[in-house]
């Protein structure tokens, strides 16, 4: 998993914290959120927010433009509470952290 290179094919940030989106297409994220951490390879997340932002916003999604200002705003304690793998990692970085001191 590539956390910082490209956070915003890590993960649906949508089934994460909606609350980091503009409100009109976060309103319009698919209702039912299963499992954040797997990949839906039909739509998978670039692509849905490039059709969500096209819709509601009328401009396009930029990855990079607003991959890093939707990753600023993402609260690591609530997306590591709703992915396990997320939690792990960075554990796993504190833990190298305090080792370090």
């Amino acid at each position: 998993m590539v956390l910082f290179s490209n956070p915003v094919n890590w993960r649906r940030w949508d089934e994460i914290d909606p609350e980091i989106f503009p409100q009109r297409v976060k309103n319009a994220f698919p209702k039912k959120i299963d499992r954040p951490e797997t990949v839906n390879f039909t739509e998978p997340p670039a692509k849905l927010l490039e059709r969500l932002y096209s819709l509601h916003t009328h401009r396009s999604y930029k990855k990079v433009v607003h991959g890093r200002e939707l990753f600023g705003k993402l609260n690591p304690e609530i997306a590591s509470q709703k992915c396990p793998r997320l939690r792990e990692l960075l554990d796993k970085m504190l833990e190298l952290a305090r080792e370090a001191e």
